[in-house]
């Protein structure tokens, strides 16, 4: 079972820590993760199609299925800061 996402995670650069900047810091990121169990790439593409469908039904089964509202471009910013809080100091 499973999709086997692979997400990637880009180092840009390594310097010394700045004596006023809290670390782990979240620099950016695009896109929302695809749902769990959404069918693998096919699948995620036929899930953003029916989740933004002008077709009430569509729309209404995807939400249903997913569990709530989905927006592809919400990264949870928050979530991934409030995350990264709990890895390690600030």
């Amino acid at each position: 079972m499973g999709d086997y996402w692979e997400h990637r995670v880009i180092v840009e650069r390594l310097m010394a820590p700045l004596s006023k900047v809290s670390y782990p810091q979240f620099l950016g990121g695009e896109r929302r993760c695809p749902p769990e169990d959404c069918g693998g790439v096919a699948g995620y593409y036929e899930f953003l199609k029916n989740v933004t469908s002008t077709r009430k039904d569509k729309r209404a089964h995807a939400v249903a299925w997913y569990g709530g509202p989905y927006d592809a471009e919400d990264i949870g910013e928050q979530s991934v800061v409030a995350a990264l809080r709990r890895l390690g100091p600030n």
